[in-house]
């Protein structure tokens, strides 16, 4: 039985960070541990970095995991930097949440992952060279500076072919033998995670969240019966959105799920009466004689109040989902934590390796200077998904001019007014870049 070492850095700490090796490196154990037939082909080592510590580890461990590769252990790659920060320690412990493996840990003496070449080499040939002379290894030279991905090709070529051979990652997600010139192999990678594993990878927790698949016939209809009504007349379905927002945030402030509200046009009580028999007193009940509502609880309430933009969005992200990458997981109302810190995202999912994370938005304040506080808030949480991180807005308002510039500044993508009238094609236009031709 021949063995397979990978290897793969992405971030140091004197220059910008990489992306890619750590991916690959786990990726090509599955694609290796079997050949074409099903036979065994390679025990496998995975020898990545614990400065890309963030989910590509974990994508693709799961994936050759799944596959029912047997690798005997995983074999990081972690500079004394990276040790200090404590992301070595917390890469352990992702990949041992996935499965329970021997996890060990290579270190790069200090200084040498950025200035020497052939440090790196000689460590990874010694490395090699402590196994059985019939074992062979396969390098991985995506990632890492360039100095690394030198001393793996030279590694590999003084090993010889019998013993390595070397692969990168394409952008498209697909591994690729470059030195098989007269036989070029290339693999596709899948990479999906839960959100739980790919969160955890970022020192995050989801403490609460609702899969699509849970949200209940009520809510749908609820939020389906309001979109209808921005068909027929987009400004009057709007306006129907931030009446009934404001009564939900009288009831708020008076503490009461009881409110009569005698100011209330007859078209109004008409569409709130048509709403509480759609969903069958789901959320509320109202008396059209006294122009009274009866929220059912405080959750009710808040998903009146702007839930429901969460679940209509999820699920128009499903929809398009579906046609592209029908087991990705799609959740909203997401709470997570960091350390003691809280925070929530109304729409999360993950699609060919990218954390997306979407806000959703029915107050009219989105048309003024409050937009902002929703741009900065997706831009500080850009550690949550690193470099492969999409993120968005959905507003019911249009935003001015400068939030729109701001927003594109940070890469945001803004669905806003009448795009949510047809919001799935417009977030399958938003995937369509990260579909492999």
């Amino acid at each position: 039985m021949r063995k397979g070492l990978f290897i793969g850095i992405n971030d140091y700490k004197h220059i910008p960070r990489l992306s890619g090796c750590s991916n690959d490196a786990m990726a090509m154990a599955s694609v290796l541990k079997t050949d074409a037939n099903g036979d065994p082909n390679f025990k496998n080592i995975v020898l990545t970095s614990a400065e890309d510590y963030l989910s590509r580890e974990k994508l693709d461990a799961r994936y050759f995991i799944e596959n029912k590769s047997s690798i005997d252990k995983i074999t990081i790659l972690s500079s004394e930097y990276m040790n200090k920060e404590g992301k070595t320690k917390l890469l352990v412990q992702s990949l041992q949440n996935i499965q329970d493996i021997e996890v060990e840990i290579l270190d790069i003496k200090q200084g040498h992952e950025e200035s020497n070449m052939f440090a790196i080499q000689q460590m990874i040939l010694d490395w090699a060279n402590s196994h059985a002379v019939k074992d062979s290894f396969i390098f991985n030279i995506t990632g890492g500076t360039k100095l690394i991905s030198i001393a793996l090709d030279r590694a590999s070529m003084l090993l010889g072919p019998k013993r390595a051979e070397c692969f990168y990652q394409s952008r498209d997600h697909k591994v690729v033998w470059y030195q098989r010139q007269s036989d070029k192999i290339v693999y596709p990678i899948n990479n999906n995670l839960n959100l739980q594993q790919r969160v955890v990878s970022r020192g995050y927790q989801i403490i609460k969240q609702q899969l699509i698949t849970d949200i209940s016939i009520e809510e749908l209809r609820y939020a389906q019966k309001l979109i209808e009504l921005m068909h027929s007349d987009f400004n009057k379905g709007r306006s129907l959105c931030s009446f009934i927002n404001l009564i939900a945030s009288v009831s708020d402030e008076r503490k009461s799920l009881t409110l009569p509200f005698e100011q209330m046009k007859s078209e109004q009580s008409e569409v709130l009466a048509e709403l509480a028999q759609v969903t069958q007193n789901h959320f509320f009940k109202f008396d059209t004689d006294t122009k009274t509502i009866e929220f059912e609880s405080e959750h009710a309430r808040d998903f009146m109040k702007g839930g429901w933009l969460e679940v209509y969005t999820g699920f128009e992200c499903f929809k398009a989902l579906m046609s592209l990458n029908p087991q990705a997981e799609l959740a909203v109302n997401v709470e997570l934590k960091k350390k003691e810190t809280p925070n929530e995202m109304d729409v999360m999912f993950i699609h060919h390796a990218h954390l997306y994370c979407i806000e959703c938005k029915t107050a009219k304040t989105m048309a003024h200077e409050n937009a902002k506080d929703v741009l900065y808030k997706l831009s500080a949480l850009h550690d949550l998904g690193g470099v492969n991180q999409k993120r968005a807005v959905v507003s019911l308002y249009s935003l001015k001019d400068y939030n729109l510039t701001r927003a594109q500044n940070s890469d945001i993508k803004i669905f806003q007014e009448k795009d949510l009238l047809n919001l799935s094609e417009q977030i399958l236009t938003w995937l369509r870049p990260e579909v492999t031709p």
